[in-house]
């Protein structure tokens, strides 16, 4: 599941970032169980005018992180990036990254310390390209 992940990732694309609330999946939690992922956390909330996010938690928006454009760990190649290292001591080693593979529909991979930690899938608005 891991590797076909991985090629959808690589053939998305980082033009836009979603807008407002997106709704959430984890895909693949290896360090956890994907239930814990399941009932805890519930998507992002997207404010493209500060370019930050909220993350939706049991109901509430909690672990905040900053919208940038930068390079995957994976490929080296343009992501959507979430950096919580500056914003949010809870996650203050964690970077999302995010590929827009359908209309709508992104794909993103989770990473702590740079190891690889998760996958999750978000279904949102898509914003202008910014």
């Amino acid at each position: 599941c891991l590797k076909e992940l991985e090629v959808l990732f690589r053939k998305g694309n980082a033009r836009k970032f979603p807008s407002g609330d997106a709704d959430g999946v984890v895909l693949l939690q290896p360090l956890f169980t994907k239930k814990f992922g399941e009932l805890i956390w519930k998507g992002k909330n997207f404010n493209l005018q500060k370019m930050e996010l909220t993350n939706r938690i049991i109901g509430l928006r909690l672990i905040r992180g900053k919208l940038r454009k930068g390079k995957s760990f994976l490929d080296g190649k343009q992501c959507l990036v979430i950096d919580y290292t500056k914003t949010s001591w809870e996650a203050r080693d964690v970077i999302d990254e995010m590929r827009e593979i359908s209309s709508g529909l992104f794909l993103g991979r989770a990473y702590r310390n740079g190891v690889y930690v998760a996958s999750f899938a978000l279904k949102g608005k898509s914003s202008q390209a910014r």
